[in-house]
């Protein structure tokens, strides 16, 4: 679907649309998050953690949409009995493996994030172990008080 705000209430031409058009823009927004997550969760897995800013921003559309869904059947649950069995059988099942999707990427998640401040703390010891150095001299024979040199920890800062 071409129109992250695409809210299923209205046709291209301004007309109300049918239930069973909007339960299948439904079944097609939730079959594209079972495929952004599935892509998110084999990056993780291979370590790319760095790069899932145009899923993240993808899946967010996708998910504002499936929240409006969700806000309009609690509201009018009456939307559902009027969907045909087929279609309310194919959400129901796709509801559960977006479930699933999901509930992987937030064990993957979970573990990016630890792996990352694991590296973090790393990096911050290792300045402060370098900066710490007890004093004595160095291979150049002159006294030393610290770190040989500023340690930078990223462009223009030093530490």
């Amino acid at each position: 679907m071409n129109d992250p705000d695409y809210s299923g209430k209205k046709g291209q031409n301004g007309m109300e649309q049918t239930i069973e058009d909007r339960v299948r823009h439904i079944i097609s927004v939730t079959e594209e998050l079972i495929a952004l997550a599935a892509e998110e969760n084999r990056r993780l897995m291979s370590g790319r953690s760095n790069n899932l800013q145009d899923i993240v921003i993808r899946k967010g559309c996708l998910i504002r949409v499936l929240e409006g869904w969700l806000n309009q059947t609690r509201a009018y649950p009456d939307v559902l009995s009027e969907t045909p069995p087929s279609l309310h059988a194919k959400l129901s099942a796709l509801t559960g493996e977006l479930a699933e999707a999901l509930a992987e990427n937030t064990v993957l998640l979970t573990r990016a994030l630890a792996a990352t401040r694991r590296r973090t703390e790393t990096i911050v010891r290792v300045i402060r172990d370098t900066r710490t150095l007890p004093p004595g001299y160095s291979a150049n024979g002159r006294h030393r008080t610290c770190a040989p040199s500023p340690v930078s920890i990223g462009s223009g800062l030093k530490a």
